[in-house]
């Protein structure tokens, strides 16, 4: 459900930002990072996979699309599990909680390295 919200308000700031795919399993993630090639990817730490797949498939990603700069989203920033985010290949985290102008922003940083 997280991932239609997601989907739906980055529809209202179109203007901005492209999104190219949704997925919420590791393999359609994978296979949607292969068809699309994006910029910037926004990778849950919680897929319908489990607990932390999303992190888990984080190297695979960064082995597979290097060029690929990925913001990971997590349920609740505990100090290991970000430490492990960033040790995994991601180049941003931020909380689910966050307000989504803050998200949006974290985006275009991301996106510009």
């Amino acid at each position: 459900m997280h991932c239609d919200l997601l989907h739906k308000a980055f529809h209202s700031v179109r203007q901005r930002f492209q999104v190219v795919s949704v997925a919420s399993s590791t393999v359609e993630v994978l296979i949607a990072l292969q068809q699309n090639r994006p910029q910037v990817a926004l990778i849950s730490s919680d897929l319908e996979d489990g607990p932390l797949s999303g992190l888990r498939i984080l190297p695979e990603i960064r082995r597979t699309h290097p060029e690929v700069k990925i913001l990971v989203v997590m349920a609740s920033p505990n100090k290991e599990v970000v430490v492990e985010a960033f040790r995994f290949g991601a180049v941003g985290v931020f909380s689910r909680n966050g307000p989504f102008d803050l998200l949006c922003k974290s985006v275009e940083v991301v996106s510009k390295g």
